[in-house]
């Protein structure tokens, strides 16, 4: 019969005796193999929370990176929202100095009417006076 030593080494060594007495040699490898799984689990483990921080320092970057697109769209908004201001302002004078312009087109072209009403006025009493001139014989002034 071996001593406990023996089969303490032996179970160690995975070579399990052909012996009448395995009870001992069975529990010391199950304690083996129990440490050996404890000892993956624990590895697999630290694997899994290395992936994870090495996950957390990547999404960690890429919230960073996508802040700083946010701040650039945020600037960019700004820069566009003020220029369409100065672009709206800027159409409301311009719509105003229309509004003056066809004004004053109206103004004129009332006044030019009522200058082209003044000259065929006065082209009819041309022509009235030529004729009473014809009529009278003279022409006391030069007709053009």
């Amino acid at each position: 019969m071996a001593s406990k030593s023996q089969l303490l080494r032996q179970a160690k060594s995975f070579e399990l005796p052909e012996h009448e007495n395995l009870g001992l040699s069975t529990y010391v490898l199950g304690r083996r193999q129990h440490q050996q799984f404890t000892e993956r689990v624990q590895k697999e483990k630290e694997e899994l929370e290395e992936e994870r921080w090495e996950e957390k320092k990547m999404l960690d970057k890429k919230i960073k990176r996508l802040e700083g697109q946010v701040e650039r769209y945020k600037q960019d908004l700004n820069e566009v929202q003020s220029k369409n201001d100065d672009l709206i302002s800027e159409n409301r004078k311009l719509d105003r100095e229309l509004r003056y312009a066809n004004d004053r087109v109206s103004e004129l072209q009332m006044e030019m009417d009522k200058m082209k009403a003044h000259v065929t006025s006065l082209e009819t009493s041309n022509r009235t006076l030529k004729t009473l001139a014809k009529k009278a014989g003279t022409m006391p002034w030069s007709v053009m």
